[in-house]
This record gives C-alpha cells, sequence and structure tokens, in this order.
C-alpha cells in the first residue's frame, strides 16, 4: 500500500500520510487543526504505550510554546481527537489516570477489499480537469494521490518554494517529530537537506496583518487559547525549532548543504504559491505550481462544548478556497509568468535567514513572535468580534 491507512477505532480508518478519516458509515473528513494532526501523529507513533501530559504538550504545541500550555487545554485537544474519532467514552485513546494517556488500537481489521490497493479519498478524477490545469478546491487537491500527490510533486525537487502558505507546519511536523512512514519522512528530510527551500511569510508587524485576520485567514477548526492577532505565531515557533534542528544536524555531521531560506513580505498577496522545481534535466517535466486563492471569507466561528473553535461545515473556510495546479510541460507560458511572480515577490521581501543561519538579530525577533511580544500594527478593536 502507499496509503498508510489503519483502522484507528473500531468506526473510524485514518490514511495517517494524509490525515483523512473514514467512517463506517462511508463520510470521509479531514482532520485539519494543526494540534489535532500532531496528537494523532504521536498516538499513532507511540501505540500501546503511556504518554506523559507533559511530553505530549511538548510535542503538540512545541517545545517554545510548551510553558503556556496547561493540561486543561491538553484535555481539550484529546476530547477533540476522541470526536473526530468516534471514540468519545475512550476506549481506544485512554485516560491514564495521575499520568497522560494511552492509544489501544483496535485488534487486527482488514481494510475494505475494495480498498486493500492504493485508492485516496479524493483522486485527480474528482478534480475538474483539462490538460493544461487542475482546478478544484484547497481541500480536495491536497488530498489528491498519484501524479499530483504532495509527495510526488516534492519527489526529487532540487527546489521547493513556499509563499505564504502556513509552510513550516509540514517541515516540522515531519523532520523534527518525525512521523508518517519512513519513505515520505525520508522525502520530507530531504528537504532540508543539499535541497533548497524557499520559505515567504507575510510579516506580523505588516500593515496588511488586520486584512489578513478579518478576510483572509479561516482555518475550518481553531484552538480557544490561539491568538488571532498573531496568526502566524505557530509558523514562528516552528521556524525557530527547525533552527535548531539544523543546528544540532549540523553539529552531529548529519546533514549536507542545508540551504533554507525564510522572507518576510510586507504587501498583501490575493493567492499562495507551492512551487517544486529544478529537477534533473530527465524530471523537468514533473515542475508544478500549486495556486490557492485568498478569496474574501466572512465567516463567523463558533464555539463547541469542549472550547474548540469552529466553522460549520457548511459555511465557507480555508479548505474550500478555489485551487488549481500547473505543470511547466503542459501550461509553459503561464508556468514562466508565474515563477517570475514568485521571485519577484522573494525580491521584495525581507530575508530573516539565510542557508539555514539566522540574519542580523531575527533570532530574537522570530521569538518574539513565537511569544507574541511585539506591537501589532493594527488596533485589537479593529479585528472582527466573531474571530476572537
Amino acid at each position: 500500500r502507499i496509503m498508510a491507512e489503519i483502522w484507528f477505532t473500531d468506526d473510524a480508518r485514518v490514511d495517517v500520510s494524509s490525515m483523512v478519516i473514514k467512517y463506517n458509515n462511508g463520510d470521509t473528513k479531514m482532520i485539519l487543526g494543526s494540534y489535532e494532526r500532531r496528537l494523532v501523529d504521536l498516538l499513532y507513533q507511540n501505540k500501546n504505550e503511556d504518554l506523559s501530559k507533559d511530553e505530549m504538550i511538548k510535542y503538540v504545541w512545541g517545545e517554545y510554546a510548551a510553558n503556556k500550555v496547561d493540561y486543561n487545554q491538553l484535555a481539550q485537544r484529546v476530547r477533540a481527537v476522541r470526536i473526530l474519532l468516534r471514540d468519545e467514552n475512550g476506549i481506544f485513546i485512554k485516560t491514564v489516570h495521575g499520568y497522560g494517556y494511552k492509544y489501544v488500537p483496535p485488534q487486527d481489521k482488514p481494510l475494505p477489499k475494495d480498498e486493500d490497493t492504493y485508492a485516496d479519498t479524493v483522486s485527480v478524477e474528482t478534480a475538474v480537469k483539462n490538460d493544461n490545469v487542475y482546478i478544484s478546491t484547497k481541500k480536495e487537491i491536497e488530498s489528491m494521490g498519484g501524479e499530483f500527490s504532495f509527495l510526488n510533486r516534492c519527489l526529487n525537487a532540487g527546489r521547493i518554494i513556499s509563499v505564504c502558505y502556513a509552510g513550516t507546519s509540514f517541515l516540522a511536523h515531519t523532520m523534527i517529530s518525525g512521523i508518517y512512514d519512513e519513505e515520505t519522512c525520508k522525502t520530507y528530510r530531504s528537504l532540508l537537506n543539499n535541497i533548497r527551500m524557499d520559505l515567504v511569510l507575510v510579516s506580523p508587524e505588516s500593515s496588511q496583518m488586520k486584512d489578513m485576520i478579518n478576510y483572509k485567514l479561516r482555518p475550518r477548526t481553531s484552538a480557544a487559547e490561539v491568538d488571532r492577532t498573531n496568526p502566524f505565531q505557530l509558523n514562528c515557533t516552528e521556524l525557530v525549532g527547525i533552527m535548531e534542528w539544523i543546528k544540532k544536524g549540523r553539529e552531529a555531521k548529519l546533514l549536507g548543504t542545508v540551504d533554507l531560506n525564510v522572507y518576510f513580505a510586507d504587501f498583501a498577496m490575493p493567492n499562495s504559491y507551492f512551487q517544486c522545481c529544478d529537477f534533473p534535466e530527465e524530471s523537468r517535466s514533473k515542475e508544478t505550481i500549486k495556486v490557492d486563492m485568498y478569496i474574501p471569507l466572512f465567516s463567523s466561528y463558533k464555539v463547541d462544548k469542549n472550547g474548540m473553535y469552529y466553522i460549520p461545515e457548511d459555511e465557507p473556510a480555508d479548505d474550500n478556497r478555489p485551487s488549481f495546479i500547473i505543470t511547466r510541460e503542459k501550461q509553459p507560458e503561464m508556468y514562466s509568468d508565474l515563477s517570475k511572480n514568485i521571485l519577484d515577490i522573494i525580491d521584495h521581501s525581507e530575508p530573516v535567514i539565510a542557508k539555514g543561519e539566522y540574519i542580523g538579530d531575527w533570532k530574537r525577533k522570530l521569538l518574539d513572535y513565537s511569544n507574541g511580544e511585539f506591537e501589532r500594527p493594527f488596533d485589537v478593536k479593529d479585528i472582527h468580534e466573531n474571530l476572537i
């Protein structure tokens, strides 16, 4: 099997690479919250083992944020995951009283016969497709398998460019935490070893940040403790963690040439890019650019009984954004134009990290962003009330 799909409970199968849940009644759902995804990762990697609350908090929230998280917040996340996996009574995700939690998977159960071979929840065929562009929603494209799966797009690329994504998440989750199957981990780890990686984020101190918070950033689920006036807080926390990982890897002589470059932009961007390029000559046809459109969203958050913020399924959120993939081979003119735009964005953004090294005083600044200790470029009262 290519997909790492397992029975997580008696009623839910989880593909731990895409975080798609399949229920016995045929329904599917993607785990969207970053904390919930990490928690599922941790439980899966440590099945049948007692996990302390402290080590769970450190893994889920990160070393640099762990001292700000209490056990009640962890309990909220565990409850949310239990509800997602239809394990409300804690039969599989058990409470170890006075210590933490333990995941006990169900006894070996065969997957349905029609899924013994590779099959994605959403395949290329479910997207609107022509010879040049593959168009769908962000959620559907991120669940694709085959030629345009995330893993296949990255494989053997010489350069990965992520513009205006929460792009540190997939780096930190896979390289620092070591999640997913080993083949996927190898691909992710290679992204910082002898491959160029460029990340562009909107600066937390940018005048554009208020507009992004009010109209552009709408994750389907979100924790009550998230600081909505600092939406890239997790990114900055994970960047610091990635830099520590690089430092330790260099000291242990485990890394080759690290070419991680990070930039902050102070201008508005109507979309995000994810480009995989600089393949070996024989694989140049694999070059792709994924585009997610930042259409204005006006959905309001609700709060469930566990304190989790959520946007109802019938209202638009980030996962409903229009999204498309173009290829260098099939649409060369558009690919060239967007490639130039991506390089222009990098050229007009402020370098923060170059070749895996902090520039100037940026380590301190990233820690300040991570801790929320900086002056916001807007008045908090200007943030929509339904977001806080």
